[in-house]
């Protein structure tokens, strides 16, 4: 064997004892003196994936954005949705309390014109019942009249009786 140490691979140590049962040499293997390490840089393949982290990172921070203003634009739709099922409710309500009003100023409306209609018939009963009685009262009230000439010469207005 060669027994240079320059050629022995590193790492081992060549005693110089033997076996003494076989005559061969006993070797004994020792870590070798660590070497510093070797730093490079990320390889093409790795500032692929590294570029491609960040482009994915990138885009879930946009999304993260993006879900948060939808989740703020869903709850104001909510808001508004709410807010105008509630102005519908009351609004139908003024609705239907302004057409009852009208129902019932409708209903008044007739009764008013069924009574102005009654009235009217009365009136004109009363102006006729009015116009009787003065007429009464004039016959009542007048002084008899006076039998005119004629009357006197004729004897009393009916032909003479003849005897």
């Amino acid at each position: 064997m060669n027994e240079n140490p320059a050629s022995a691979p590193s790492g081992l140590h060549r005693p110089r004892q033997q076996d003494p049962a076989t005559g061969e040499p006993i070797v004994e293997l020792q870590p070798a003196a660590p070497q510093g390490l070797r730093v490079s840089g990320p390889g093409r393949k790795e500032r692929d994936y590294q570029s491609r982290i960040e482009d994915l990172e990138q885009a879930a921070l946009r999304s993260a954005r993006l879900i948060a203003t939808r989740k703020r634009e869903l709850q104001m739709a909510a808001l508004i949705e709410r807010g105008s099922s509630r102005l519908v409710t009351r609004v139908e309500g003024e609705l239907g309390q302004v057409r009852h009003e009208r129902d019932e100023l409708r209903q008044q409306g007739q009764r008013l014109v069924l009574t102005l209609g009654a009235l009217q018939r009365e009136a004109e009963l009363l102006r006729k019942d009015l116009a009787q009685a003065k007429v009464s009262l004039a016959t009542l009230s007048a002084p008899p009249m006076q039998r005119g000439l004629w009357h006197r010469l004729t004897g009393g207005g009916t032909h003479a009786k003849r005897r």
